[in-house]
């Protein structure tokens, strides 16, 4: 959904922050859906554009200031999750590059900082609670002793546009 939003924003040269990639599934399952959704629309991130923030704003933030530096930086990055994000916008502003005039940045999760930021991020959000009802739901059916088949459940996330995304700059 992030590359999806940046695409159409007209973004091509997009930066991706990574989460745990060796620990948490989530963080292998963002970079897949994000890598192979640019390259299945013509695009792809040069590996020198991506780097690891495992999900943190300290190391989304070194991340950021390392791709933002490179030689043809990108328009837009996608931070794995806000924390990152948040580490990508204090990069941008010590390096003097504008979000989003500049640099378009879109995170993962909707904290409460992503909406109190200025500008405020554009994020995906997860819908936790319905989340967090179908898993008590679960619980209590597995502890009175009802039987509980293994199913797949899909929550649909939604991007939770903001003010840190805008087209892309024109070269």
């Amino acid at each position: 959904m992030a590359a999806e939003h940046l695409l159409s924003l007209g973004h091509r040269r997009i930066g991706f922050i990574s989460g745990e990639e060796d620990s948490v599934a989530d963080a292998s399952d963002r970079r897949r859906g994000f890598l192979c959704l640019l390259e299945a629309a013509g695009s792809s991130v040069p590996h020198d554009l991506i780097l690891p923030g495992n999900f943190n704003y300290s190391e989304g933030y070194a991340a950021a200031k390392s791709i933002l530096s490179h030689p043809d930086p990108p328009t837009a990055l996608f931070a794995a999750n806000d924390y990152s994000a948040l580490g990508v916008m204090a990069a941008a502003s010590d390096l003097g590059i504008s979000v989003p005039e500049q640099l378009s940045v879109i995170g993962f999760d909707d904290i409460a900082e992503a909406a109190t930021t200025k500008p405020a991020l554009t994020t995906i959000r997860n819908p936790i609670i319905a989340m967090g009802r179908q898993a008590a739901e679960l619980l209590i059916a597995h502890i009175a002793g009802d039987p509980v088949a293994p199913v797949d459940y899909l929550h649909q996330p939604e991007v939770i546009v903001r003010g840190t995304t805008t087209p892309a700059p024109r070269a």
